[in-house]
């Protein structure tokens, strides 16, 4: 296989783990939530979007920093689930907006400082 294949194998099994910590935290905002059930999910987020940045790197340093002249199905797939976790994240972001149990969070932050 490939040094290119391999990063984007890399990069496709770091994108299923953050679109299923996605939709977990997706599925979390329909409810009454507790801060504690929100975090950990989030860091996990968190670490995941780093370790895909890095990975990023790595693959256009091995495409010679024109990956957009890699063509492949690996790549294709990568683009799809990029798409896929868009989506998901947007509709956790709205979650996240139209929550009361979220804003009454943000209130509870405000009175604490």
């Amino acid at each position: 296989m490939r040094k290119e294949e391999q990063i984007l194998a890399e990069m496709e099994k770091i994108l299923h783990e953050l679109i299923f910590t996605d939709e977990k935290l997706c599925d979390l905002t329909t409810q009454v939530i507790a801060k504690e059930e929100l975090a950990p999910l989030q860091q996990q987020q968190e670490k995941l979007l780093q370790e895909l940045a890095k990975i990023d790197a790595k693959f256009k340093k091995a495409c010679k920093g024109k990956p957009e002249k890699y063509d492949s199905p690996s790549k294709t797939r990568i683009s799809e689930l990029l798409d896929h976790f868009q989506k998901v994240n947007a509709t956790f972001i709205q979650n996240l907006k139209n929550s009361k149990g979220i804003i009454q969070f943000e209130e509870e932050k405000k009175k604490k400082k």
